[in-house]
């Protein structure tokens, strides 16, 4: 399980729920989409999602892709 984690970029879930990502998905989050993040936090995942998809729509839509809205429940 944990070969597959690394391949999502999920170095390690800890106890507290916490998740550290691998180096080389910390690396690609910070060249290309300007996210400086190596831990994703319980208390803080919602504002850390939210900074992720304005990064990855910003750089969708430079590129010429049509970013359909959310609808979140």
């Amino acid at each position: 399980m944990l070969e597959a984690q690394q391949c999502d970029g999920v170095l390690e879930i800890r106890a507290n729920g916490d998740i550290v990502v691998t180096d080389e998905a910390y690396e690609n989050f910070k060249q290309t989409l300007g996210v400086d993040c190596r831990t994703i936090t319980i208390e803080d995942s919602f504002d850390q999602y939210q900074e992720l998809r304005r990064k990855l729509n910003e750089f969708a839509r430079k590129r010429g892709v049509k970013v359909p809205k959310l609808i979140l429940f």
